[in-house]
């Protein structure tokens, strides 16, 4: 790692809380239409191709239900671990004391 490389955490945190958050309402609103549809197929369809094709249409959303979930834990973890290793990488500290002396010398 490059020894300028500069992080600011506080914008990477918000970044990830922020993907992670759309991932949770897009994996909401796909629950939320799975739902929907289920509806449709069990109380108000009676033919068996479009109640198969309606099927089909959930376990696609599903899937993605699954993907996003996956996607916004990956991303959040791996902001999470990155800034982790910034963090015992880094070199830099913040003065306990300041030393009047050579602060005045300048």
């Amino acid at each position: 790692m490059r020894e300028d490389f500069y992080v600011d955490e506080r914008e990477m945190i918000l970044a990830a809380n922020k993907v992670f958050g759309m991932s949770n309402y897009y994996v909401a609103t796909l629950e939320k239409y799975i739902t929907i549809m289920t509806a449709v197929k069990d109380e108000s369809i009676n033919d068996e191709k479009i109640c198969g094709e309606i099927n089909d249409i959930i376990t696609a959303a599903r899937n993605y239900e699954i993907e996003l979930q996956k996607l916004g834990d990956k991303f959040r973890n791996t902001i999470a671990n990155e800034l982790k290793a910034v963090a015992e990488t880094s070199t830099f500290s913040f003065p306990t004391e300041p030393d009047l002396a050579s602060i005045f010398a300048l």
